[in-house]
């Protein structure tokens, strides 16, 4: 049965039998260009404003820059954010920030498609970001002919590492690191990138270590926990181990941790992703993103002041799952006409997920135009480029499974029906189960025998490895509610006794199949999910 859970991850790094190796440096496209120009202005102390995306991949990755250039440069950078929850640079930006006498835009986590807002700027660009770039123009001249514009994004192709050696011998004869080819791959967030790229700056101009020396690659980390992507491979695992399983904790996710739990001491997975970036989140959905930023970059013990903005996000969800469209494999919700600020859309798609067992969309029209967000109930399926290609008036952007839609109204619900078609090529048969059920209900993995799973230490194996893993990647073990017995209530937390296991559950279980999920900070904790 250990078989299993090696078959699931395939890493001896996610199953902790050994600690991955700190990853080499990336030969990103566009390298050269992009280190010799943030080079250029911390140098020359210029005016620096970065624009950070609206989640906590935004703000985290804008963290990240604004540690970095503080510590080389007496001038700090300025930050901007989007009031309300629209992603990236907005055309109507350009004349303010054109205005403002700045040298240097960096735009963060968006932005890769907007070449032609950006070129508009009166000051040098530099995107980085890790999103769907669907172009191929990356590096150039804004319009005035006086300034330039460069792209780093993970998913491009890889750069030329002979060039990129040559050029770092020259700019530091010192530098014992050689760059190897790198091809783009998709699982980074851009708080990832941000770090890589600024790793490259530091061998390149004789920076040591000042990055893990501030423990910054905590925060990408953090992004990493955060964005819906595939941790699996050696180079997130290094993060991601030094972020849950590390006992040092950066003083500023230590502050914030604190101020939301006093209990709190260390980062883990459920810290991140249940406590520290829904508080976050939350606020940018009420349109206090500004709120948010401000607290993250320089006042982090505040953060429970953005806690207020729950009530907000509870309100629109509770009004938002009502009066919903059900179809055989889908359902839609209008937000049209309801006051539901249309930044709570992937968040009402997300519960209508949770509690129809089908995909979501929830939107609001505009004459016979629809935008809003999208999310699909199988992990593994890849709707989003299914989405946009079943019609050419679709937009999906984001994620395969979670992404932002807009298109003809018209032809909503026979885009969605199509969707699955990429359903039936993901098995839907639960991966591990347990107890006694029809062989028809097993997984693809059963276990028969409990207690010799435990001793060959299975599930400290499961625990420890979901700790490391993205929500889609975990392992979750399915048992009849049968097996489980109340031993007591404490406020809003059940206790439940499954086959000698203390399982904490935050409603009582129905009669069916449940959801048994490990996890290991300080010890292994069993939850009923």
């Amino acid at each position: 049965m250990l078989e299993a859970i090696y078959n699931k991850w395939g890493s001896k790094y996610v199953t902790g039998e050994e600690n991955p190796p700190k990853p080499g440096l990336i030969c990103f496209n566009n390298l050269i260009p992009a280190l010799e120009m943030l080079h250029k202005h911390i140098e020359n102390k210029s005016k620096i404003v970065v624009h950070c995306d609206v989640d906590m991949d935004g703000i985290g990755s804008g963290y990240i820059l604004k540690r970095f250039i503080s510590q080389l440069s007496p001038t700090a950078p300025r930050f901007v954010i989007n009031r309300e929850k629209v992603h990236g640079i907005k055309k109507h930006q350009i004349p303010i920030l054109n205005k403002s006498g700045i040298d240097l835009l960096i735009i963060v986590d968006s932005s890769s498609n907007e070449v032609n807002i950006f070129k508009e700027m009166n000051c040098d660009v530099l995107v980085i970001d890790h999103h769907e770039i669907l172009h191929s123009d990356t590096i150039g001249r804004t319009s005035d002919g006086l300034h330039n514009f460069i792209i780093v994004n993970n998913m491009l192709g890889n750069s030329d590492s002979l060039i990129v050696n040559e050029w770092l011998k020259k700019i530091n004869s010192e530098a014992s690191y050689e760059y190897i080819d790198y091809h783009g791959e998709p699982q980074m967030s851009c708080g990832l990138v941000i770090y890589e790229l600024l790793r490259s700056y530091c061998l390149a101009y004789r920076q040591g270590s000042i990055l893990e020396d501030m423990g910054l690659y905590q925060w990408a980390g953090v992004t990493l926990f955060t964005d819906a992507i595939s941790l699996i491979n050696d180079r997130n695992q290094w993060y991601i181990t030094n972020t849950v399983h590390s006992m040092y904790t950066e003083p500023t996710l230590l502050a914030m941790i604190q101020a939301i739990n006093s209990y709190n001491h260390r980062l883990t997975k459920s810290i991140i992703n249940y406590s520290l970036a829904p508080t976050i989140n939350k606020a940018i959905r009420a349109g206090a993103s500004g709120d948010a930023l401000n607290i993250v970059l320089n006042e982090p013990s505040r953060i429970t002041e953005l806690s207020k903005y729950r009530s907000n996000q509870e309100a629109a969800i509770a009004e938002g799952v009502k009066d919903v469209q059900v179809y055989d494999s889908f359902v839609l919700k209008d937000l049209t006409g309801t006051g539901i600020m249309p930044s709570y859309c992937g968040v009402i798609a997300s519960k209508l997920v949770d509690e129809y067992g089908k995909n979501a969309v929830v939107y609001i029209t505009s004459g016979d135009r629809y935008q809003g967000s999208f999310r699909g109930r199988q992990s593994q399926a890849n709707y989003r480029l299914r989405f946009e290609q079943y019609n050419p008036e679709n937009y999906a952007q984001g994620h395969a499974q979670a992404f932002g839609v807009a298109g003809l109204l018209e032809n909503l619900t026979s885009t969605m029906s199509a969707l699955t078609e990429v359903e039936s090529e993901v098995s839907s048969k639960r991966y591990l189960t347990m107890g006694d059920i029809p062989d028809s209900e097993k997984g693809q993995y059963h276990i028969d025998d409990f207690e010799g799973f435990k001793r060959a230490s299975g599930l400290m194996m499961i625990g420890n490895g979901n700790s490391k893993v993205s929500s889609d990647e975990q392992i979750i073990i399915s048992v009849p509610s049968s097996l489980a017995s109340l031993i007591e209530i404490k406020g809003k937390l059940y206790l439940y006794n499954i086959l000698g296991l203390k399982c904490k559950a935050f409603n009582p279980i129905t009669p069916g199949m449940i959801n048994l999920y490990a996890e290991t900070t300080d010890a292994c904790d069993f939850y009923i999910k």
